[in-house]
């Protein structure tokens, strides 16, 4: 099938069967001032309306460029409302186009749309008959440089990195010996069958409980989260479950995609029980293995870390066993000899003399008691008759007595302090008085008003004159800029020829041969060309 040919509205002639040769406008193309002048309107040509015209170029634009575009552009202006819509701009170095994803193509991103990403945009181009706009509808967007689910994993790797559920620090140590183990994978996997295999094979007791899920495709995540959930709410109901195991076995990056996303770290992060994050060879690194408290290898791994080895188990308890017999035999012989020596002292061969010693000690006590309070009676009145002599020496009516003529000197010094006051508050008030009516202050508050507003008024008009005279320079730049433009030139009858597959600009008739396409720049567009005839040198 031949390949089509993008859509150039400007090269299409306005007669289907013949080509447009320079000099010809196409059917798109907006003739200069002088060819419409030259070439007055038919009389069958009758004026259409906006509608007409938008839908005349709908179905151009659907009739000649391909059904499926395939467009490299940067991210701008993305937009993602309450809808589920996406709105966004995809552009180059030189030009801009909107676009739109529906909701139903955006909801299977694997990775988030950021402003300045470049992507490669898989859709078609159609336009929207009410803003009259062309637009470029989304089907399928893929980084470019990069996959999008390794692109979606660094996004969420950085994520929750940020939030912390990396950190050594929260990550919990798995029981020594389980009693009940959760295994979260799919019923009829090789993982299964190796994780019972390893489990049963080092420590047969524990229990085993399994949640079947999918592990990869549509929806798998999901339930890989609730299950992980579930099993922890249901924790009680089942005795207690010790550790979770969560994995499968190798795959592609696809196949084990369900452990990279968001949901099932989420659930790894609310979980109570410890888990073990078991999935796919060692080399395959997903986010659930660094989210988990303990990440396997493999799953024949993750059962040789979940449960202990019953036979090093079992030495361990013999050494323990023998640690404690020695521990016990020990402890008995302190206990023995220590027995030996209480048989040996006095007070257990002749207990009664602890009591005797106790009886004599009472009667000391007692004899103590009665002789105290005549003590307490001498030694008060001791202390009454020292305070009856010192309270005679003090004379307390003569303090009085000195008090009151010190009461009455602070009183009459007190009266006659204010009027004294009073009198060197109105000298000083005088004093101010006098001096401020010399200086005339008002006087010279109404000098410096005056100066600051000449002051004033001199700054507006120098700003004033400095503001035209700026005005004057952009306006003089403005015309040298505008006349050094090669837009003046084009305006003036010139053309501007270049290659339309290259945009080299053309200098001399050398440089095309018969069949080439060439671009002219005019004031007011371009035109599209093809040379029929050798270009002829002067």
């Amino acid at each position: 099938m031949a390949r089509r040919r993008p859509f150039n509205p400007d090269a299409m002639s306005a007669d289907p069967g013949k080509k447009a040769s320079a000099g010809q406008p196409g059917l798109f193309e907006k003739p200069n001032a002088k060819r419409a002048a030259d070439k007055p309107r038919s009389a069958g040509e009758a004026p259409i309306t906006v509608t007409q015209l938008v839908r005349r170029i709908k179905s151009a634009v659907n009739q000649h460029l391909p059904a499926t575009i395939h467009l490299i552009g940067e991210i701008g202006d993305l937009s993602r409302p309450a809808s589920g819509h996406v709105y966004l701009t995809l552009k180059d170095a030189d030009c801009t186009i909107q676009a739109v994803m529906w909701k139903s193509a955006a909801a299977k991103l694997k990775f988030a749309l950021n402003n300045g990403l470049e992507i490669v945009a898989t859709g078609t181009v159609d336009v929207y008959e009410s803003g009259g706009r062309v637009q470029f509808y989304v089907r399928k967007i893929q980084p470019r440089g990069t996959g999008a689910l390794e692109l979606a994993f660094r996004q969420l790797h950085d994520n929750l990195k940020r939030e912390g559920l990396f950190d050594p620090q929260r990550k919990r140590a798995l029981p020594p010996v389980p009693q009940r183990i959760g295994l979260v994978t799919s019923p009829t996997g090789a993982a299964i069958r190796d994780i019972i295999h390893t489990i049963r094979k080092r420590y047969p007791p524990v229990a085993l409980i399994l949640y079947p899920v999918r592990v990869q495709g549509d929806g798998s995540a999901k339930e890989i989260a609730e299950a992980i959930d579930r099993l922890n709410r249901w924790s009680g109901q089942l005795g207690g479950i010790d550790v979770l195991i969560i994995g499968r076995g190798g795959g592609s990056l696809e196949d084990l995609w369900a452990f990279n996303e968001e949901s099932v770290a989420r659930a790894i992060e609310r979980s109570r029980i410890p888990i073990i994050s078991a999935v796919g060879h060692e080399i395959d690194i997903t986010i659930s293995d660094l989210v988990a408290d303990v990440r396997a290898p493999t799953p024949t791994a993750a059962g040789q870390m979940a449960v202990p080895d019953r036979v090093e188990l079992a030495k361990l308890l013999d050494a323990r066993g023998a640690t404690l017999s020695r521990a016990v035999q020990h402890t008995l012989e302190l206990a023995d000899a220590r027995t030996s020596r209480l048989e040996q002292d006095t007070l257990f061969r002749r207990p009664e003399i602890m009591v005797h010693h106790c009886s004599q000690r009472l009667d000391e006590m007692a004899t103590r008691l009665h002789r105290a309070p005549l003590g307490q009676l001498t030694s008060s009145g001791r202390r009454i008759e020292s305070f009856r002599a010192k309270l005679s020496e003090i004379q307390p009516a003569r303090t009085v007595a000195n008090g009151r003529r010190k009461l009455s000197e602070l009183e009459r010094r007190l009266r006659a302090r204010p009027a004294d006051r009073f009198l060197r508050l109105e000298r000083r008030l005088a004093e101010l008085h006098g001096f401020l009516t010399r200086v005339g202050p008002i006087r010279r508050i109404d000098r410096a008003d005056e100066t600051l507003r000449q002051l004033a008024i001199r700054i507006v008009r120098a700003a004033a004159q400095h503001l035209d005279r700026l005005d004057g320079r952009l306006v003089a730049m403005h015309e040298r800029l505008e006349a050094s433009s090669h837009h003046s030139v084009l305006r003036r009858g010139f053309s501007l020829t270049r290659d339309a597959n290259t945009g080299k600009i053309l200098r001399a008739a050398s440089e095309v041969r018969p069949g080439d396409l060439i671009r002219s720049q005019l004031h007011d567009g371009v035109i599209d060309s093809r040379v029929e005839a050798p270009g002829i040198q002067k």
